[in-house]
């Protein structure tokens, strides 16, 4: 059989993708990999399958206080800023349609100038250069580089906040503390303390 595997990864600042495959399936893998940002195949049925699934587990997820919580200190962390999104709620995922799915995708994948693939593992490289340029260096990009742009960094609130949330019957609490901005005189040891600390804090909370 074939052994590979090819997964996207969509974050704030930049587009993943984390493949594998066995040495004898190399090629296979580039093939699937170039095909994926070329020419991508989305299912209907399938789309509806995993948005079906997604809404069971974001609704599960929403009645966790734990999730919650982390969900609404990171948004309050990050200033509500609309490229971090967090947790979907039920009505979101249910509006969402193949064809969203399809521009996106167009967005992310239509320029790849700049990207950078790495690959590691039993690779013999002069063997495998004709295959990267053959499946990998002739997907078609742009002029220009992706780079970017200012106003889409998600920049943390300044200061000093705080904030209280409240959810959930059982006798529990959780307690985070952030320090962000300019530390150029922290080393190992005061790292550890405010681990520590945290821990501590937990524990007590």
């Amino acid at each position: 059989g074939v052994e590979l595997n090819a997964l996207m990864n969509v974050m704030p600042y930049q587009l993943s993708l984390f493949w594998n495959s066995s040495a004898k399936d190399f090629e296979k893998l580039l093939q699937v990999i170039h095909l994926k940002l070329t020419q991508p195949n989305f299912d209907a049925e399938d789309f509806d399958g995993n948005k079906e699934n997604f809404k069971s587990q974001v609704a599960g997820l929403i009645k966790n206080p734990s999730y919650r919580f982390t969900d609404t200190v990171n948004k309050f962390k990050a200033n509500n800023n609309k490229r971090l999104t967090g947790l979907p709620i039920a009505d979101e995922v249910q509006a969402l349609q193949l064809s969203n799915v399809k521009e996106l995708y167009g967005k992310l994948t239509s320029n790849l100038n700049g990207a950078l693939f790495v690959f590691v593992g039993n690779i013999d490289e002069a063997a495998v250069t004709g295959l990267l340029e053959k499946y990998i260096a002739s997907i078609p990009t742009k002029a220009a580089e992706v780079k970017l742009q200012p106003e889409n960094i998600i920049k943390s609130i300044s200061g000093k906040n705080s904030i209280v949330i409240k959810g959930g019957k059982e006798n529990k609490s959780e307690i985070s503390l952030f320090y962000y901005g300019s530390l150029p005189d922290v080393n190992d040891k005061d790292n550890l303390s405010f681990n520590l600390l945290t821990d501590l804090l937990q524990m007590k909370a």
